[in-house]
C-alpha cells in the first residue's frame, strides 16, 4: 500500500469480532484505491467485504500461519472472482463450538459456557486444539485449556485408525514394518512413541542419569495405546537370551501432559556406578 486513505480498527470481545477497515487506501505505486473491510471472528471465520476495488487483476487473497509454512489461497490475480460489491467468506470446519465468545462475571460470581463437539465429516483419529481464555485478572490474564476429540471406527482397531489417519489406508505403506519417511523408525515404533510417520523424526528416546541410575524417557498417546505392549528389558551384556524385565529391574513413572499425550520415564534399578556394564531396550509388540 502507498500513502493515502485511512485505516480503522474496532474490536468487540463480547460479540467475538475484530474489524479492520481500509478507506480509500491506495495501491502501491498507483493512484488506484481500495475500500474494504476484513472481519475476524472468534469462530475462526474471516469475512472480506469489498466495497470498491480500483484494481482487481493483481490481487491475491488467502490466509497463512504465523510461521508462513502453511496457507490457503482463495484467489490469485483473478478479476473474474474479486470485484467491487462482493464479499469473500473463509470458514473453517469447526468441530469445537462455544456458546458465547465472551462475557462479564462479577466478583465472587460464576458463570457457565456450553462447549459442543461437532465431529461432522472429520477423519478418524485424535483432533486437538487449545482453548485460550483471557480475563482481566492481572495475575493470570491468560490460561489455556487443551481440548481433544477422538473419532473412532468401531470396525477398526486404534492402530488401524492411526494408519488410516496418516496414510488413508490400514495396509500397504502403513504396515508395521514399513518406514515411509525413511527416518529409521518403523511405523509400529512411530505409533508407540506418538511421532508422525510421514515426517522424518529424530529418536523419541532420551537418556539421562538420575541419582546414579540410568533413566529412559519417551512420549506416547494418553491414555497409552491398548493394542500394543511396552516391555522394558535390561542386561549386563549383549548376548542373546540374557535380557531381564519386571519390577525387579526397572520402575516406570507416567506423567499426563494434559494435551492428549503423556511422558514415560523408565528408571533402571541397578546403579550405574556398579562394576557391571548396563544395557537397556524397549520392545514393542502386539498382543
Amino acid at each position: 500500500m502507498s500513502a493515502g486513505g485511512k485505516i480503522y480498527f474496532a474490536s468487540d470481545p463480547l460479540v467475538g469480532e475484530c474489524t479492520v477497515q481500509y478507506d480509500a487506501v491506495r495501491f502501491k505505486g498507483t493512484a488506484l484505491t481500495l475500500t474494504a473491510q476484513v472481519v475476524l471472528r472468534s469462530t475462526g471465520e474471516i469475512l472480506c467485504y469489498y466495497q470498491a476495488l480500483g484494481r482487481t487483476n493483481s490481487c491475491t487473497v488467502g490466509v497463512q500461519n504465523a510461521a508462513r509454512t502453511q496457507g490457503l489461497q482463495a484467489t490469485f490475480n483473478s478479476s473474474a472472482y474479486l470485484q467491487s460489491g462482493r464479499t469473500m467468506r473463509l470458514s473453517p470446519t469447526a468441530w469445537l463450538q462455544i456458546s458465547r465468545p465472551a462475557g462479564i462475571v462479577g466478583g465472587g460470581a460464576a458463570d457457565s459456557l456450553d462447549v459442543a463437539f461437532i465431529p461432522g465429516s472429520l477423519a478418524t483419529g485424535v483432533h486437538s486444539a487449545t482453548l485460550l481464555v483471557k480475563r482481566s485478572d492481572t495475575l493470570q490474564p491468560l490460561f489455556t485449556v487443551p481440548v481433544s476429540l477422538t473419532i473412532s471406527d468401531g470396525q477398526l482397531t486404534p492402530l488401524q485408525q492411526w494408519r488410516r489417519l496418516y496414510f488413508g489406508s490400514p495396509d500397504g505403506t502403513a504396515a508395521n514394518e514399513a518406514d515411509w519417511d525413511g527416518d529409521g523408525l518403523k511405523n509400529i515404533i512411530e505409533y508407540a512413541f506418538n511421532t508422525n510417520p510421514t515426517n522424518a523424526n529424530a529418536s523419541p528416546l532420551t537418556f539421562r542419569i538420575v541419582s546414579d541410575h540410568l533413566q529412559l524417557t519417551f512420549p506416547r498417546q494418553h491414555p497409552a495405546p491398548a493394542d500394543i505392549h511396552y516391555l522394558y528389558e535390561v542386561a549386563n551384556d549383549l548376548r542373546p537370551g540374557v535380557w531381564n524385565s519386571g519390577p525387579g529391574y526397572t520402575t516406570e513413572n507416567v506423567t499426563d501432559n494434559l494435551d492428549g499425550t503423556e511422558t514415560v520415564a523408565v528408571t533402571l534399578k541397578a546403579a550405574v556406578s556398579g562394576s557391571q556394564p548396563q544395557f537397556a531396550r524397549i520392545r514393542i509388540s502386539q498382543p
